[in-house]
């Protein structure tokens, strides 16, 4: 089964862990119809941490979507701000069931469809 990739930084990573953080937000999606990702977290870790399940991709405007999502999101109303600056549309995976790896792996040790 193909997987996405999902970036996101050490301490998004952690709010995933700790169930603060439940929705991961991008500017495109995935052309396929993924049902698993990979969650790469960005520097000074480097590495493939873990996998989960996308239980929903949500589609709208950017106010819809903060809307929508906020209180799970693990970010400011100003840094998602910044990050949909002159976007019309923003994406939301919704995400569960996340497995950390017992040693994060080396992102060249995987196949994956899409960086996120």
């Amino acid at each position: 089964m193909d997987k996405i990739l999902l970036t996101m930084n050490p301490e998004q990573v952690n709010m995933l862990v700790h169930g603060i953080k439940k929705y991961h937000y991008c500017r495109s999606i995935c052309k396929r119809g993924n049902k698993k990702a990979l969650i790469y977290a960005k520097y000074p870790t480097d590495r493939v941490v873990g996998e989960c399940e996308i239980v929903d991709i949500i589609r709208n405007t950017p106010e819809n979507i903060w809307k929508m999502t906020s209180c799970l999101s693990g970010l400011t109303k100003d840094k998602y701000d910044l990050f949909y600056k002159d976007c019309v549309q923003a994406i939301a995976y919704e995400l569960k069931n996340l497995k950390l790896f017992k040693e994060p792996k080396k992102i060249t040790e995987y196949s994956y469809s899409t960086i996120m």
